[in-house]
């Protein structure tokens, strides 16, 4: 089974290059879904290390703090990665997602129909 996890992700940053070759960060305005998809031979720490280290590409700076703004609920395929990405950013058990805050990431989705 390939595992998967999902940031909800309302500070949400897209890096692209400029000319010059260097990484320019742009805010994307609206709730958006920051999904990682893992390689089927990786174990949970691989995985958890992974999903962490994506949100300083994925989410924006805390101007106060200068780190990384944290998701606003955690989703994944696998409940022991789910608590571990949780935990580490500071949300508990109840860090479900928000009504009105539907659907998955369109890679998530192709993972969960071919599954079944």
């Amino acid at each position: 089974m390939q595992h998967w996890v999902q940031l909800g992700n309302s500070d949400a940053v897209v890096s692209t290059r400029d000319a010059g070759d260097q990484v320019v960060r742009k805010r994307i305005e609206g709730d958006q879904i920051t999904a990682i998809v893992f390689p089927e031979c990786w174990g949970l720490n691989e995985m958890y290390a992974a999903a962490v280290a994506s949100a300083a590409h994925h989410f924006a700076r805390d101007e106060e703090t200068g780190g990384h703004r944290p998701p606003a609920w955690v989703e994944s395929s696998d409940e022991d990665l789910q608590m571990l990405v949780a935990n580490h950013f500071g949300l508990g058990r109840t860090n479900l997602r928000p009504a009105g805050w539907t659907g998955d990431h369109p890679s998530v989705a192709a993972l969960r129909e071919r599954e079944g």
